[in-house]
């Protein structure tokens, strides 16, 4: 369902969804008040959304951060396999761009299993899927679940 953008007296948008063609061409406001239908206003550019495929970059990944504790242990690492990556104070990655998430996944093992062309592709590396015998050689699995997932696979 399409966007549809209000003006409020103060000048503020406001927006709201409605089935195609059913908007109003004035709301009720919370608090009191109303708001305007403004055209103009739906054309504007709004932020890309996740739905359409677009991604507003850098993200902050949780899928490939580490423990807050282990941030500095994690930069060195990002460093030493050529791929400098920054980790934000909760341990989510830092990725910078669809490129530099690619080549920091890859290079840690890490990939997409739904992604496409452009995205993390499974490799030598990607030891990390539960299906595959070679897994758990991230560094960043500690010893002991590494040790459980080889005698979870009858290693």
């Amino acid at each position: 369902m399409p966007i549809y953008s209000y003006r409020d007296a103060d000048g503020r948008i406001h927006e709201r969804v409605y089935p195609l063609g059913k908007a109003p061409r004035r709301i009720g406001l919370k608090g009191g008040g109303f708001a305007k239908r403004d055209i103009p206003a739906d054309f504007r550019l709004r932020p890309p959304q996740a739905s359409t495929g677009d991604q507003a970059w850098p993200i902050h990944s949780d899928a490939v951060g580490v423990l807050p504790s282990q941030r500095e242990e994690a930069i060195a690492e990002a460093a030493r396999v050529g791929v400098p990556t920054d980790f934000d104070h909760q341990g989510r990655a830092i990725l910078r761009s669809r490129e530099h998430r690619k080549r920091y996944c890859e290079a840690l093992g890490f990939y997409d299993r739904n992604g496409g062309y452009g995205d993390p592709q499974r490799g030598e590396r990607c030891k990390i899927d539960l299906g595959d015998r070679r897994r758990a050689t991230s560094p960043f699995v500690p010893a002991e679940l590494q040790e459980s997932i080889g005698t979870l696979a009858g290693e």
